[in-house]
């Protein structure tokens, strides 16, 4: 198989895959079918000025005071755990102002539940 930047091969992802699934999610059975498919450039990369035009976009969001939050990929991270983070970092403040004037609480009652959660 062809060798990938990471050191991983077609032939050895399988058994890698197998040896995480039993370590954390203690699956332990072999597949009865398995299918390696390494995807090379599978995450999207950001333009050169991409930090800069974010930067801007934020900016005016925050000048203008619009109830606009910009949240996902195309944003600040293109990976699953930046997408999350990046969720939270916006949803925070937004739970706080709703727990605070529909329900009366303190603005960080409440918070800590939903983000452990995630």
């Amino acid at each position: 198989g062809r060798f990938s930047p990471w050191g991983y091969t077609p032939h050895r992802a399988g058994p890698m895959a197998r040896e995480v699934v039993a370590r954390y999610l203690g699956i332990t059975a072999p597949p009865t079918e398995c299918t390696v498919r390494v995807l090379e450039r599978c995450i999207p990369h950001y333009t050169l000025g991409h930090a800069d035009r974010v930067r801007h976009m934020f900016g005016l969001i925050k000048e203008h005071r619009l109830r606009l939050s910009l949240v996902g990929a195309s944003y600040c991270g293109a990976g699953v755990p930046d997408c999350i983070a990046n969720a939270i970092d916006h949803t925070e403040p937004l739970h706080a102002i709703m727990n605070e004037r529909y329900y009366g609480g303190g603005p960080d009652e409440g918070i800590k539940d939903i983000v452990e959660l995630v």
